[in-house]
């Protein structure tokens, strides 16, 4: 995992304040490792500055970065706000991943390690805690959130963003969730209903013409949208393109070769 504090460099912060931020920072954490039951003692960690990467042993339960930490971090961050002045107040990107790391004299390397970075420099985390009233805002890769955030029952995956991550050389997908000011549940609405009734009515009634292909939901949360993971194959697409068809509502974003 990573963390990064929220505008360490900004220019109302002198010296002084990132001296008592990055201070407050490592406490932080000493603090909420503890009270995660995970011992710092035991945890490799590199300073980045305004940053820290921190490399948990591999018989270190995972589940615990995804259950108890996030929770344990806002509290530490807030005991620390509450004691110093609006300069020196924390606010953390956190990135989690997991994977293989290769040690050598001058740190560590990895993909693994090249993704959590890239990942804590995702735009629309940046934007999460910009537009957030908590503290922390977090991101998994898709890996750790399939392995490890959807068999965590703490964890409520209605509050889950899946992004889309392109930073440098890296494509990937990714979820957000923030734990102490989380995104609103998804749910199914009125209208995803309709427009799921009358998409599975035109199918069946032009069963000879059309399929339904259902494609994997990669761990999409219960109540995502209905056309997020139901979609219907180009050359149907171009079937229904008539006169009589009644797919207003359909995406728009497959279109001929």
């Amino acid at each position: 995992m990573v963390v990064d504090v929220e505008g360490f460099g900004a220019k109302w912060r002198n010296n002084r304040h990132q001296v008592a931020i990055r201070a407050g920072l490592y406490r932080a954490l000493r603090d909420a490792f503890e009270k995660a039951d995970i011992d710092w003692s035991g945890i490799r960690h590199e300073d980045r500055g305004d940053g820290v990467l921190i490399l948990a042993p591999p018989d270190l339960p995972k589940s615990l970065f995804a259950e108890l930490l996030p929770g344990a971090l806002v509290e530490a961050l807030r005991d620390h706000n509450s004691r110093h002045p609006d300069e020196e107040h924390i606010r953390l990107r956190l990135a989690l991943n997991a994977g293989d790391v290769t040690e050598d004299e001058n740190g560590v390397s990895g993909t693994a390690v090249n993704l959590t970075f890239r990942l804590l420099e995702t735009p629309q985390l940046k934007s999460a805690l910009a537009e957030s009233a908590g503290l922390l805002a977090v991101i998994s890769s898709a890996y750790f959130y399939d392995d490890v955030m959807r068999h965590s029952p703490p964890v409520d995956l209605a509050t889950f963003r899946r992004v889309h991550v392109e930073v440098k050389e890296t494509v990937t997908e990714a979820w957000i969730c923030r734990p102490d000011d989380p995104f609103p549940p998804i749910v199914d609405t009125p209208v995803n209903n309709e427009f799921q009734r009358r998409y599975l009515n035109l199918v069946a009634e032009e069963n000879s013409t059309f399929e339904l292909f259902q494609v994997g939901r990669a761990g999409m949360p219960v109540g995502s949208p209905f056309d997020d993971f139901y979609v219907m194959p180009p050359i149907a697409r171009r079937q229904t393109a008539g006169d009589n068809s009644d797919l207003s509502g359909a995406r728009d974003d497959v279109h001929d070769p």
